[in-house]
């Protein structure tokens, strides 16, 4: 069934990019306009591994996030109307507790009498919803642009776990922990809940300003102010410890904690990280552009420089982000435009990975 839906679907696909890559670039009122945009980030293993696997070795860092978001609208002149949907992730941790999933999770061999720290912070929304916005010209130079998204959330996790564990053996441990979670599923104690309820906002804002014919500055601030009120989440503020043991059939001892605190549904408003994202462009000839820009989120910084090549209608960058060690490429066509940033060609390997699509049909 699989193979024939795919032969009913390819002539669609293959007619719809015909009439996107063959349709005018004349300027026009109305336009379907799309866009997706995600960028995943683990400092300590790949993103494979700390998304589930953990099938990657551990090394330095102590943090973690995936932030994307997907529109599909309308832009009328100075206009637009959107769905949106949207996922933030974020997750500070000590190294250590890091190091102790890996291990635990492959169940190697633990050091004797090391004491492992257990500290995670996790901060994570889904939400979905409407998304408005407004441009205006100051002048011919300069582009203001405001978005207002009107949110309803749909998954979450945020709040803290503190502990830790001690290794007795090579394939057993003491472990003791307190952890406070505001949660749509519970991660730790398999309690049965309900979906969530609420509501949310989000304001964007975008200054584009072409200053001369060689220097153009771009400012993306996207949740300037945001946050999802959320009508009685599900929480857990709970002690859990090893007192009872349970090992497999390797002996290896696995996680079965006793539990004692108190489970309850509490009103939570979660707040949005800001993003800040500042481009500057210098024309190099009328063929080459050099950019260099910042991206700020949740206290992760980083640089990008790309080198921008006009090929006809089309734009091709080509990125490089050397703290990071990844590199890039970019297709720019006058109605359509994909980027890949990755720091690694094997999926299990990568440790960043950003994926950007853009798609604009003016009718």
């Amino acid at each position: 069934m699989k193979c024939k839906r795919g032969r009913v679907f390819r002539p669609f696909l293959y007619a719809g990019l015909f009439i996107l890559s063959t349709s005018s670039y004349a300027v026009s009122d109305t336009k379907l306009i799309f866009s997706f945009d995600s960028f995943n980030y683990s400092e300590s293993t790949s993103i494979h591994s700390i998304s589930g696997s953990w099938d990657d070795e551990i090394s330095e860092g102590d943090q973690a996030l995936s932030v994307s978001r997907i529109t599909l609208g309308f832009e009328y002149k100075n206009y637009s109307f959107e769905s949106i949907v949207r996922n933030d992730s974020y997750y500070g941790f000590d190294n250590e507790t890091a190091q102790f999933i890996y291990l635990t999770e492959n169940k190697a061999p633990l050091e004797n009498g090391r004491d492992y720290a257990l500290n995670i912070k996790p901060d994570k929304s889904s939400s979905a919803g409407l998304r408005f916005g407004i441009n205006h010209m100051i002048n011919p130079g300069l582009k203001l642009s405001g978005f207002f998204s009107f949110l309803k959330p749909t998954d979450l996790v945020h709040g803290e776990l503190n502990g830790h564990a001690m290794a007795i053996d090579s394939n057993d441990y003491d472990f003791n922990f307190s952890s406070e979670l505001y949660y749509e599923e519970d991660p730790l104690f398999e309690r049965e809940t309900d979906s969530i309820e609420g509501y949310g906002y989000s304001i964007d804002l975008i200054v584009d300003y072409r200053i001369n014919d060689t220097w153009s500055i771009n400012l993306e601030l996207l949740d300037v102010v945001g946050e999802l009120l959320i009508d009685q989440a599900a929480y857990t503020g709970a002690e859990a410890t090893s007192k009872i043991k349970v090992f497999d059939e390797n002996g290896y001892l696995t996680y079965d904690p006793v539990i004692s605190g108190i489970e309850s549904n509490k009103d939570f408003v979660y707040q949005f990280n800001m993003q800040t994202h500042l481009s500057v462009s210098y024309q190099l000839s009328d063929k080459n552009s050099l950019v260099i820009e910042h991206y700020s989120l949740a206290g992760f910084d980083y640089q990008k420089l790309s080198l921008l090549q006009k090929v006809g209608h089309n734009r091709v960058s080509w990125i490089l982000i050397p703290e990071l060690s990844t590199a890039g490429i970019k297709f720019e066509h006058p109605n359509f435009s994909i980027g890949l940033e990755t720091d690694s060609l094997g999926y299990k390997k990568m440790k960043y990975l950003s994926i950007t699509s853009q798609l604009s049909w003016a009718f």
